[in-house]
């Protein structure tokens, strides 16, 4: 959300101010379980590379 879309609904600045720090908690909070997630595919995409190295040797 952008500060000029609540400026033009003509929200007094503390409001836009509380609206807008309540938003980036919200921001931050899926930011962070993006990176959870990212973190989590690259574990699975190690453990994937390492099963198929494996495979491989069985061959």
């Amino acid at each position: 959300m952008k500060r000029e879309f609540l400026e033009e609904l003509k929200l007094d600045k503390e409001v836009i101010d509380k609206i807008m720090n309540e938003n980036g908690k919200d921001i931050e909070a899926e930011k962070s379980k993006v990176t959870a997630k990212d973190t989590e595919i690259e574990g699975v995409k190690t453990q994937l590379n390492e099963a198929n190295k494996q495979i491989e040797s069985f061959k």
